[in-house]
């Protein structure tokens, strides 16, 4: 039988270890009972592995070389690699690096979660799976713990947002202000909203122009998209002539590619010819106005938000302010919501809008795209009209169609 002993202010243990040898380790127990009962597990668990009832453990390790070797397992194809070695290098191992993995708690990821605070709630919810996707590697295959913290902790609570989308209206204004060379290329992306690698990976063997159709399979120069899976989507009349346009300067397999007929990488700056387009467009928030230094003239740094570009004094020196357009908030991706919001307002189909967004679950859609679901559904309910007109024109009835509800001159509102 194990035993529990204080020396200090900390509990230790004693038990026979999986070799059946003496061993001693310090705990993190607050009381005799907790550290006797934690003496009593680990020394039961050994003796099941000397049985050959249990895999015995491998040693335990810091939680820094955990995540090397956890990182080290991954496939070729986990293309989210780097994001994840990122977030384990800036954001979880300085505080969770040195902790044994065996000694882990949910009170450590919890703890580095609270240290993340300046992290958005998405972020800290990928901290949090990281974690635990590492920890249910050490569990399944690795065989370096028996229990997964990260899982342990609940899920972060992440606010619902709606997407961002242009109007219908403003979309015209929008492609006409972006460069020639990159047009076509926004078209596609506001026209059947596909990501951003899945356009930038087209190429002219997936466009099948006779047929009105594009196969998305690729996200860059991978050859399967972030959702693993291809879809044939189907283009619109409008977009044929683009592409038909443009197949006729083709000189490259890709159908967006660099001068140099190689493919765009993800490095390319589509946000930032979004932004210029947007403000060149006229779709902006309002302009700011600002008292700068140009050549010789010394500006005082005065700003101001107006709604209009026309010339004003500054208020403080009397100098011209100069304004600079203030696009909406609005990003290159928000092209593929706003494909999604207008499908779905236009046509009504949920699934439609899934099958082309290659959304792996129609829930996934319905909860992005709520804000058009509400709207929608008050459109549908108008059309339910019972044969009747329209509301304004209808009179209250009894029983019988235009026979009029006597009310015996009471209020029409008074029902007793």
């Amino acid at each position: 039988m194990g035993y529990a002993y204080r020396r200090g202010k900390s509990w230790y243990i004693g038990y026979r270890d999986e070799r059946g040898k003496p061993s001693q380790q310090a705990t993190e127990a607050r009381t005799r009972t907790e550290a006797q009962r934690l003496a009593d597990e680990l020394e039961a668990r050994c003796e099941r592995v000397r049985l050959g009832l249990e895999a015995p453990l491998k040693p335990d390790v810091p939680f820094r070389e955990a995540v090397r070797e956890y990182l080290a397992s991954l496939p070729v194809e986990y293309r989210s690699k780097p994001h994840l070695e990122s977030r384990f290098r800036t954001r979880i191992l300085p505080h969770l690096g040195g902790v044994l993995v065996r000694q882990m708690t949910a009170a450590d990821v919890q703890r580095m979660l609270a240290a993340n605070a300046d992290a958005s709630p998405q972020t800290r919810e990928h901290l949090r799976v990281a974690v635990q996707g590492c920890y249910s590697w050490l569990v399944e295959s690795a065989g370096t713990a028996t229990e997964n913290p990260g899982a342990a902790v609940s899920k972060v609570r992440i606010p619902k947002r709606t997407p961002k989308f242009l109007r219908a209206e403003d979309v015209p204004r929008l492609l006409a202000a972006v460069p020639e060379e990159y047009r076509a290329l926004f078209a596609l992306a506001v026209g059947i909203g596909p990501r951003k690698g899945e356009l930038l990976g087209l190429q002219w063997a997936d466009v099948d122009l006779d047929r009105r159709l594009v196969t998305l399979h690729r996200s860059y120069d991978h050859d399967t998209t972030k959702g693993g899976r291809a879809r044939t989507v189907p283009l619109p009349d409008w977009l044929l002539p683009v592409l038909r346009e443009l197949a006729k300067t083709a000189r490259s397999r890709w159908v967006f590619p660099r001068p140099d007929g190689q493919m765009r990488t993800k490095d390319t700056r589509l946000q930032l010819i979004m932004r210029t387009a947007l403000s060149a467009a006229g779709l902006v928030e309002g302009f700011d106005h600002r008292c700068v230094t140009r050549g010789t003239r010394k500006g005082c740094d005065y700003q101001e938000r107006r709604a209009d570009n026309a010339r004003v004094p500054c208020p403080k020196c009397a100098r011209q302010l100069w304004p600079t357009a203030v696009p909406l908030p609005l990003s290159f991706k928000d092209l593929r919501s706003t494909f999604g919001t207008w499908a779905y307002a236009h046509t009504g189909d949920i699934r439609f809008v899934q099958v082309v967004l290659g959304h792996r679950d129609v829930r996934v859609t319905e909860e992005r795209y709520s804000h058009v679901l509400d709207a929608h559904l008050h459109t549908q309910a108008n059309l339910v009209r019972m044969g009747m007109g329209p509301v304004s024109g209808l009179q209250a009835t009894g029983g019988e169609m235009g026979r009029p509800l006597s009310t015996e001159g009471k209020d029409v509102g008074d029902r007793t």
